[in-house]
């Protein structure tokens, strides 16, 4: 649920919702691998990313404690990027070569905004 309230129509108790993961999207239509934002109380709002491509997938998510950002996963270029709630802008966050040994499966934030990235089927990198 989202902390920040009243930025650019993301308020407090907002849901935001990942969908993707390694789902074949070779078919068509390709199952969803989209961000999507939902009211406390389950209504729809508006999509706040899409995957560029079939070869994107997206992967868990978390709100950074220290800039209120939406930090997110995506597999094929390993990488974190991040959602600035208050105007929408989707920004880099993290590249990096470590990433790209494996799967991501999982991305958490800390309290002091360091990123924990996991990856399968064994490896965590901080």
């Amino acid at each position: 649920m989202v902390a920040a309230s009243g930025t650019a129509g993301v308020d407090s108790g907002d849901i935001i919702i990942v969908s993707g993961g390694t789902v074949n999207r070779s078919t068509t239509p390709f199952p969803l691998h989209r961000i999507a934002l939902f009211s406390r109380s389950g209504t729809f709002k508006r999509f706040l990313y899409e995957a560029p491509n079939a070869t994107e997938f997206l992967w868990g998510g978390d709100i950074d404690p220290v800039t209120g950002d939406f930090i997110f996963g995506l597999e094929n270029i390993d990488r974190t990027q991040r959602i600035d709630l208050g105007d929408q802008q989707v920004l880099p966050d993290i590249l990096e070569a470590n990433l790209s040994g494996t799967t991501i499966r999982a991305v958490a934030v800390l309290s002091d905004g360091s990123r924990l990235i996991a990856e399968s089927p064994t490896v965590i990198e901080k």
